[in-house]
């Protein structure tokens, strides 16, 4: 998809897909992240996610999570038709591409709102 541009609102990219293993000068790299991360909005239609969630994975993302503000919920997508809804008093975990990453949805939203102990 060489004329598609796809920005997650958050990623997370290992430095071994970075070129030469360095951080890119460019505002927007070309490559592709190890986690994509989208906070969805009222703006954000069903048709449109899914689209997304085609594009990362077939662009060689191996992780996505979708988080529901509204719900203070997770989606977890391994592939585009393996996910896993994370409740609200769930845990987000890092898998095979962020191992022993562990973050309560709870102490997201905590921390979000500025309610909680800074990271």
């Amino acid at each position: 998809m060489p004329t598609q541009v796809r920005m997650p609102d958050v990623c997370f990219v290992r430095f071994d897909r970075m070129p030469g293993g360095k951080l890119p000068g460019e505002q927007v790299p070309a490559m592709v992240p190890n986690l994509a991360i989208e906070v969805l909005s009222p703006g954000n239609p069903p048709a449109e996610m899914e689209r997304k969630l085609a594009d990362y994975f077939a662009a060689g993302v191996e992780l996505v999570w979708y988080i529901e503000p509204r719900t203070r919920t997770a989606t977890v997508y391994t592939a585009v038709d393996r996910k896993t809804d994370v409740a609200a008093d769930g845990i987000l975990e890092g898998g095979e591409v962020l191992p022993g990453f562990h973050l309560p949805l709870k102490d997201l939203f905590t921390r979000a709102e500025g309610t909680g102990e800074p990271i």
